[in-house]
C-alpha cells in the first residue's frame, strides 16, 4: 500500500525586503520559526556549472553559458535521506547528509533567504517533480509543476529584482506557508512584496516515505553584466536555505492550482525567412563543391510537444528540466529523437556551420543561444550567444538588411583564429572523438512577457555539415 499522500499543494514563496534591504539582523528568523511551531535543519544553496557536469553522468542537456543554484537540505527528522534513482543527482560539492532532491511531508517547508543575482540577462527559481516511483523502478521526470519566477514577473520593492533580498517559502500546505511567511515577517521581511508559486496540488506525491516523489528547485542565471560580479556570487552563493517541520498536526489547507501560461509573441519572424533563404545560399555559393549536407534540426514546436510537463508527469518520461520562460530546437533529428551518430573528427576540413535567426535581435527573446552538447552526457560544453550573433552573418550577407538579425557561427575542433568560431576539445569540456555532437537552441523570456516566446513563431535554425 503506498504511503504518500497529495492532498495539499506545494508552494514557492518568494518575499523581497523592504526597499531592497536586508531584514535586521537583530530579529532572529530561526527564533521566528520555533516560535511559530517549526522544527529548523540547515541546509545549503550552491552553484553548479559547466566544470560540475564532469563529475556527473548526466548533466540532463545543461546550457554551456548559464549557471545554475542548487538548494540542499537534510532528510526529515528521524527520516533517512531519499531514495535516488539511477539518475544522480547529488553533485560532489553537496554537503553530507544533504540531498538537492527532497522528499517533503505537508507539514514541512524549505525556506530559502538572502540575495538575488547581480544585473544579468536573465534569472528564474522553477519547482520540479525529480523522480517519481514507478513499480520497482525509481523514474526521472524532472518536470516543472509551475511556471517559473524570473527578473519578469518577481514582485519586489525597489527598482530592480537583481542584487535583491528575497525568501522562498517551498511548502506543500498553505498553512504551513502561511506560518512560515509569519515568521519572515516578524524578523523583518515585506509582506507586501510576497510571490506565492504553487505546485500542483494532485500531481506531486507528496511524504517523506520511501514510495514518495523527489522534488527540487533550480535557480538559473544567464549573462552578467558584470562577470566579475557574476562570478563572485556563484562562488559563495548568498543564500541561506533551512528545512522547517512543523512540531504538531495542522489543518490542511491546500493552495488552488495555478494556470500555466502559455507561450506567447507579439510578432513572428516570417520577415526573416528570405534573409536566411538569402544567407543559406550565400553559404553554399563559399562552400562551392566542397562536399556538404544540411541536417534536420527539431523546431521548438516539435521539441516541446516531447518535453511538455504534463505529457512527462503522465508518461513518467524525462522532461529534462525545461523551464515555462524558454524553448528548445535541438538537432540532429536523428540524434535527439532516435539513437543516431554524429562526429566531429580532428579534421580542419570536417566542420559545421550552424545560421539563422537571433531571436533576440528579431525581438522575440530577451537573449538566446546556441549550445553545443555532448550528447553521451546531456552536457553543454560550448554555447555562442545572442549578443555575439550581431555581425557574424556578415562575411556571407555583408550588405543584405536582415544581416544583424541573423547568425552563423562555425562549429570546428580547430578554430585557428577564425572569429564566430567554436572550438570544441576532445576532453572536458569538450567532446571526445568518438561520441556523439548535438545542438541545441534555446530562446528566453518574450520581451514585455513572464513566459517563454511562442515557440511557432520563431524560424528554426539550419546546420550544415560539410565534409572532407
Amino acid at each position: 500500500m503506498r504511503t504518500w499522500t497529495r492532498a495539499g499543494a506545494m508552494a514557492i514563496t518568494i518575499v523581497a525586503a523592504c526597499g531592497g534591504d536586508p531584514p535586521d539582523p537583530a530579529i532572529d528568523l530561526d527564533g521566528a520559526l520555533v516560535a511559530e511551531g517549526f522544527t529548523v535543519q540547515a541546509g545549503d544553496a550552491f552553484a553548479f556549472g559547466l566544470a560540475d557536469c564532469a563529475d556527473l553522468p548526466d548533466c540532463y542537456a545543461s546550457n554551456a553559458s548559464g549557471s545554475y543554484v542548487l538548494f540542499s537540505v537534510p532528510p526529515a527528522p528521524g527520516a533517512p535521506l531519499p531514495p535516488i534513482g539511477p539518475g544522480t543527482v547529488n553533485p560532489p560539492r553537496t554537503p553530507a547528509g544533504q540531498s538537492v532532491s527532497w522528499q517533503l511531508a505537508p507539514a514541512e517547508a524549505v525556506v530559502i533567504t538572502g540575495r538575488t543575482p547581480p544585473p544579468a540577462r536573465y534569472f528564474s527559481v522553477a519547482p520540479y517533480l525529480f523522480e517519481r516511483q514507478v513499480g520497482a523502478d525509481r523514474k526521472t521526470v524532472f518536470a516543472s509543476v509551475a511556471d517559473a519566477t524570473n527578473n519578469a514577473n518577481l514582485a519586489h520593492v525597489g527598482p530592480s529584482p537583481f542584487d535583491a533580498q528575497v525568501a522562498l517559502v517551498i511548502a506543500s500546505d498553505g498553512a504551513v506557508e502561511a506560518r512560515a511567511r509569519a515568521a519572515l515577517v516578524a524578523s523583518g521581511w515585506d509582506a507586501g512584496a510576497i510571490n506565492t508559486v504553487v505546485v500542483a496540488p494532485g500531481i506531486v506525491h507528496l511524504g517523506v516515505a520511501p514510495e514518495a516523489d523527489s522534488v527540487l528547485a533550480l535557480g538559473r542565471v544567464a549573462l552578467f553584466d558584470d562577470p566579475a560580479a557574476g562570478a563572485a556570487y556563484l562562488a559563495d552563493v548568498p543564500l541561506e536555505v533551512r528545512r522547517v517541520t512543523a512540531d504538531a498536526a495542522i489543518a490542511t489547507a491546500p493552495l488552488p492550482t495555478p494556470t500555466r501560461i502559455a507561450p506567447v509573441s507579439a510578432t513572428d519572424e516570417t520577415s526573416l525567412a528570405a534573409g536566411v533563404d538569402a544567407l543559406a545560399a550565400a553559404i553554399e555559393a563559399e562552400l562551392g563543391a566542397r562536399p556538404h549536407t544540411e541536417i534536420g534540426v527539431a523546431s521548438a514546436a516539435l521539441v516541446g510537444t516531447r518535453i511538455a510537463p504534463a505529457a512527462c508527469i503522465a508518461r513518467t518520461t524525462d522532461c529534462l528540466g525545461e523551464v515555462s520562460d524558454t524553448v528548445y530546437g535541438a538537432g540532429p533529428l536523428d540524434v535527439v529523437i532516435a539513437s543516431g551518430t554524429l562526429l566531429l573528427p580532428d579534421d580542419p576540413d570536417d566542420y559545421f556551420i550552424v545560421f539563422g535567426v537571433n531571436h533576440e535581435a528579431a525581438g522575440l527573446a530577451t537573449y538566446a543561444n546556441v549550445v553545443v552538447t555532448y550528447w553521451a552526457k546531456r552536457a553543454g560544453i560550448a554555447a555562442f550567444e545572442s549578443p555575439d550573433m550581431v555581425g557574424s552573418a556578415d562575411r556571407y550577407l555583408p550588405t543584405h538588411p536582415d544581416r544583424d538579425r541573423l547568425f552563423a557561427v562555425t562549429i570546428k575542433r580547430h578554430c585557428a583564429g577564425e572569429v564566430h568560431c567554436l572550438e570544441i576539445p576532445t576532453t572536458f569540456p569538450g567532446v571526445p572523438l568518438d561520441q556523439t555532437v548535438a545542438f541545441l537552441f534555446r530562446a528566453y523570456l518574450a520581451p514585455g512577457s513572464t513566459v517563454a516566446p511562442d515557440p511557432n513563431a520563431l524560424i528554426t535554425e539550419r546546420v550544415i555539415h560539410v565534409t572532407p
